[in-house]
């Protein structure tokens, strides 16, 4: 008897995506859009808002990548629901409220990409940019589905590499928003959106119902959006006004963390009050 034919299926998405994440951003850099600008009147006070060819590919690669890390991340079984004694039980797809919380990463990175592409004037510099930043999202959104399950025996090593390059995009974004120095609205609002988004990646892991992430890192965000509003009346340099960010960022979503994950304690507060503190003091010293 002839045997079994077995067939292997391989799963193409992440690859076509990060082809045409690469491809999408060479051609930001060889074929410019055109610029239009939108003017709104906000609080009494006229705001234009320019949308140049480098921000037109921005939204566009941001759809793109969208759609392709929801679509892989679909493609996966989903969160484990509980069964009986806290065993694993029978696993669903996931919702467009977890779903989404695997998005902000990757573009950010893409985001960063483009911008660091944009200042690149040698095509070789381009092409190797466009690349590494492939590659880039490539190892996050592999890292992310190797962290969707909770009861992944790697997630946990995992999770922490993933929550250090969350981190090292937040330090870069926070000191290129608060070193541009423009007006709070902007400013502050562009930290707010920065901090919810990374937020999401932060807190995607915790074993609660989907609306709580989205719930704190929103509150989250909008304490990190008065801050920088507060920030934006000192002179501290770009780097030094980073830092800051970035330490109560750690803070605020680490204290988040220990709640959702039901272990938040007096001891826990001190420990991160104390981590405050001589994060504070540190960046005092370098000033």
């Amino acid at each position: 008897m002839p045997e079994p034919v077995t067939t292997t299926y391989r799963d193409e998405r992440l690859p076509i995506l990060i082809s045409m994440l690469v491809l999408g951003m060479a051609l930001s850099a060889l074929v410019p859009l055109p610029t239009w600008e939108l003017v709104l009147d906000l609080f009494g006070s006229e705001l234009a808002l320019r949308f140049s060819g480098p921000v037109q590919s921005l939204i566009l690669l941001t759809l793109l990548v969208c759609v392709g890390v929801d679509s892989l991340v679909r493609s996966r079984q989903g969160r484990a629901v509980s069964g009986p004694e806290g065993q694993p039980g029978e696993r669903r797809a996931p919702g467009l409220a977890i779903s989404a919380m695997f998005w902000p990463l990757p573009t950010l990175v893409a985001t960063l990409g483009l911008v660091a592409l944009q200042s690149a004037v040698w095509w070789g510099y381009q092409v190797a940019l466009a690349l590494g930043v492939g590659a880039a999202v490539a190892v996050i959104v592999v890292l992310q589905l190797a962290t969707q399950s909770l009861y992944s025996a790697p997630r946990r090593g995992l999770r922490l590499v993933l929550n250090a390059a969350a981190y090292a995009i937040g330090f870069v974004l926070f000191s290129l928003i608060f070193g541009a120095r423009q007006r709070s609205l902007l400013s502050a609002t562009a930290v707010l959106a920065v901090s919810g988004l990374l937020a999401l990646e932060l807190l995607r892991n915790t074993e609660t119902a989907a609306w709580r992430p989205w719930l704190y890192a929103a509150l989250t965000a909008l304490a990190m959006g008065e801050l920088t509003w507060v920030l934006n009346y000192t002179r501290l340099s770009d780097r030094t006004g980073g830092a800051v960010l970035l330490l109560a960022f750690y803070v605020l979503t680490g204290l988040t963390q220990q709640y959702l994950w039901e272990r938040l304690t007096r001891r826990v507060v001190a420990e991160y009050a104390v981590v405050l503190a001589l994060g504070l003091a540190v960046i005092s010293l370098l000033v």
